[in-house]
């Protein structure tokens, strides 16, 4: 069913991001493992078996229906290690459909991200428009979504830049200012 099977890049830098297992801490940034450990705490549980052992993504699992949050490195160190919780937060990839994995039960092995047509019969029925590949989910009109812009307006960028400026020749203009006051007073001690 494959009509590609060559493994593509997912970032632009080449740097493989994407892992077989979306709850893996090991190729996320500092940022979506904070929002990622703070969901989960906030999420979990408070009731009786709600918090389980020191846990760490290698050696010390969680078992099903658990996760580790506040995990930080290592598997030996408990102040480092994190808790195990019954917690609802989860990492979800929002990939197209029409992208798979492949060979991803080898987690330490060779896995690729490959196109597939696996989902057109799927979409078909159930009237969803085909996915192209760019497009970041398959959801359908009416859904809720959230637009994030990278890139400020020209004119916040000239405003902001304009305003460094001038506070930093402001800056120099006390500086100096400031070192003549200093220099007369000394000549006159």
């Amino acid at each position: 069913m494959f009509i590609a099977h060559h493994p593509f890049h997912v970032h632009p830098t080449g740097k493989q991001v994407l892992h077989p297992d979306p709850q893996s801490p090991f190729y996320k940034d500092d940022t979506s493992r904070f929002l990622w450990n703070a969901l989960a705490a906030a999420t979990a549980g408070s009731g009786p078996g709600s918090r389980g052992a020191t846990c760490d993504p290698v050696k010390n699992k969680c078992p099903a229906g658990q996760v580790c949050v506040g995990w930080k490195r290592g598997d030996k160190d408990p102040s480092l290690l994190g808790t195990c919780l019954n917690a609802t937060a989860h990492y979800v990839p929002s990939l197209s459909t029409r992208i798979t994995c492949a060979h991803c039960d080898d987690i330490y092995g060779a896995f690729a991200w490959v196109e597939t047509d696996a989902s057109d019969l799927w979409a078909q029925q159930h009237g969803w428009p085909r996915d192209p590949m760019w497009c970041e989910s398959n959801w359908p009109q009416g859904v809720p979504f959230i637009q994030l812009y990278l890139l400020k307006p020209y004119s916040t960028r000239v405003g902001v830049l304009l305003a460094g400026i001038g506070l930093t020749v402001a800056a120099l203009a006390a500086s100096l200012a400031g070192r003549r006051m200093f220099e007369k007073h000394l000549k006159r001690s």
